[in-house]
């Protein structure tokens, strides 16, 4: 028997994928030194686009990563393709 999967833990498996595909030089991100700060973005429960670019940019090693605001948008943008919307929730989370 398969174990039912938490909301939660289909939640990290979806951002951790997003990471993933954020990471695919092909798609034309790049982002993938998240090193330990990955568990951060993994455990937040609730994320604004602009949240996201801005902690995937700290994560990336920007140390004012509100200044980087190409990158933020490109990023916020990335979210908002993915999800449909600029906020999400891990209790709202479903497969898209």
């Amino acid at each position: 028997m398969i174990p039912r999967q938490e909301p939660h833990d289909e939640w990290r498996a979806e951002l951790r994928r997003f990471l993933e595909q954020l990471c695919d030089g092909r798609a034309g991100h790049g982002y993938c030194s998240l090193g330990k700060r990955e568990e951060d973005i993994l455990s937040c429960e609730r994320f604004t686009a602009k949240e996201f670019a801005l902690a995937v940019l700290r994560a990336e090693g920007f140390e004012h990563p509100e200044y980087e605001i190409r990158l933020q948008r490109n990023l916020v943008q990335a979210f908002v393709e993915r999800y449909g919307r600029s906020v999400i929730t891990a209790r709202e989370f479903r497969e898209f």
